[in-house]
């Protein structure tokens, strides 16, 4: 699940995985969105972590999506 709170906080939580797992203190991640631009153009969509205890999370969130889109 994903949501973003008032301050525009991206939050990841995972309500599935085993507690042997994932312990319920680590449930919920908190990111920063972050919009790369060049030349005013969008380009990528970075995750900066800002608190997840939760280790595989911070991997699969830890790289900057590059954009595609359309050439025209």
């Amino acid at each position: 699940m994903f949501s973003f709170d008032e301050d525009g906080l991206f939050t990841s939580l995972d309500p599935n995985t085993p507690v042997e797992l994932m312990p319920e203190e680590c449930r919920a991640g908190h990111y920063q969105l972050r919009v790369i631009k060049v030349g005013g153009q969008l380009v990528a969509l970075n995750h900066a972590v800002r608190d997840d205890c939760f280790a595989p999370r911070r991997t699969d969130w830890g790289y900057t999506m590059l954009w595609a889109g359309s050439s025209e």
